[in-house]
């Protein structure tokens, strides 16, 4: 609007200059100028500045079917509004608002571009109707038309312009979140490790694939299900507590307890687990293959240690790398070192 009424205050003054207008005559001239300028830019402004490039996305059989059942209608009206001669029946100013729901279905269904697009069309129509002495504008006063077509073209493209951009901001916002939401479903379902939602209730609330492949379980008999229930009966109470923590809003790191597979056996998994209002959100990881190595390496240290007993004898070995040297319990003793593989 300000830049308008620059143009228009630079533009009639000099024509005063030259001459060409009257000074007396400056505040009709600067209107209509502005008012001329004014509706340039809402109206016709908007198509040029949407419509670049001219085919922007390829649209569907089913967007152009749409367009035309909304554009058709409107230019059938415009024509029975705006085309019919002066004291046509039915043709009064209440009549503007039979426009409103066309601009608003352009404006919902086909966006900025269809607002853009039926605004013009109308105002047009209008424009047509008014110079061919038809229509309510035409109809009126011969002061009123100056002011109540301009009025009509304006708030109409404001309408239409204002939802349209309402409702593309939101779809553009609604897209992003989408391909945000699909992005973290992926990586979701793709990752490796065990990821977890649950709440402070003691429930499994959502789980990625990975729990499936570790327990056996379908994710359908284990969502919505009591994680307790899964959980072996010596880790229960400990287990508790860890929750009992989460519920607390405390951060639970390295937690280690067994949960019961398809088969009936157990798996070791470790937790990291953070709370979030009445959510906990959780990544574990499956140790049993570690645990077990690691009974396997003590099982195999009281052995060797048993051996070297019985026999009176001991080991060591020496780790190039760190340069340290670890002892059987019998070289220990025998040597008296303090650092035995017992110890």
């Amino acid at each position: 609007m300000v830049a308008t009424a620059i143009c228009a205050t630079l533009g009639v003054a000099s024509l005063c200059w030259g001459g060409i207008g009257k000074w007396e005559t400056y505040p009709s001239l600067w209107m209509n100028w502005w008012v001329g300028d004014l509706m340039g830019a809402l109206v016709v402004a908007p198509v040029l500045l949407v419509w670049h490039p001219p085919l922007g996305p390829r649209r569907s059989a089913r967007q152009l079917q749409e367009a035309a059942l909304i554009l058709l209608p409107l230019v059938m009206t415009g024509l029975l509004v705006f085309g019919g001669p002066p004291g046509w029946p039915g043709v009064t100013h209440p009549l503007f608002f039979v426009f409103l729901p066309f601009i608003l279905l352009a404006a919902v269904r086909l966006e900025e571009r269809g607002a853009a697009l039926a605004t013009l069309v109308l105002c047009t129509l209008a424009i047509w109707g008014t110079l061919q002495g038809a229509g309510p504008f035409a109809a009126a006063t011969t002061k009123t038309p100056l002011w109540l077509l301009p009025v009509f073209m304006g708030v109409t493209s404001l309408i239409g312009l204002l939802l349209a951009a309402n409702v593309t901001e939101r779809r553009r916002a609604e897209a992003a979140l989408r391909a945000k939401s699909e992005e973290l479903d992926r990586y979701f379902t793709d990752s490796l490790d065990l990821l977890c939602i649950a709440d402070t209730d003691g429930h499994f609330r959502r789980l990625n694939p990975e729990w499936e492949r570790t327990l056996g379980y379908p994710l359908a008999e284990l969502e919505g299900q009591r994680f307790l229930d899964f959980v072996h009966p010596d880790d229960v109470e400990a287990t508790l507590a860890a929750l009992g923590q989460l519920a607390s809003h405390e951060h639970v790191l390295n937690f280690v307890n067994r949960y019961r597979h398809q088969d009936g056996s157990y798996r070791w998994i470790e937790w990291r687990s953070y709370p979030e209002d009445h959510r906990i959100y959780a990544v574990a990881r499956d140790i049993t293959k570690h645990k077990r190595a690691e009974e396997a390496f003590q099982e195999t240290r009281g052995l060797l240690n048993e051996v070297g007993r019985i026999a009176r004898i001991g080991g060591w070995k020496m780790d190039l790398i760190t340069r340290k040297a670890t002892w059987t319990l019998r070289a220990s003793s025998r040597y008296d070192f303090c650092c035995g593989w017992g110890r």
